[in-house]
């Protein structure tokens, strides 16, 4: 059976490298846009236990799956296609 020519190796990290930095830009384009206006009509003791919860939160597998996935697999892809 011939292999489709868009399920190859090259193709299938740029797909996850997309896939991975997209995840990444929406949590922070979400945050800057919900949080961030959120946490600034805080008090100043407020805002400090607020940010302290949600960086204990954010540290979790999906996250960092996530975000060293982009991390790793952008490079990947970039020289992966480069040297085709």
């Amino acid at each position: 059976m011939p292999e489709s020519p868009m399920l190859n190796p090259p193709n299938i990290v740029l797909g996850c490298a997309t896939v991975t930095t997209a995840l990444i830009a929406g949590l922070l384009y979400a945050y800057s846009c919900s949080v961030n206006p959120g946490l600034n009509r805080l008090s100043d003791a407020s805002y400090l236990a607020a940010m302290q919860s949600i960086n204990r939160e954010i540290q979790n597998p999906v996250f960092f799956l996530s975000f060293l996935g982009a991390l790793v697999l952008l490079p990947l892809s970039t020289w992966m296609l480069h040297s085709q």
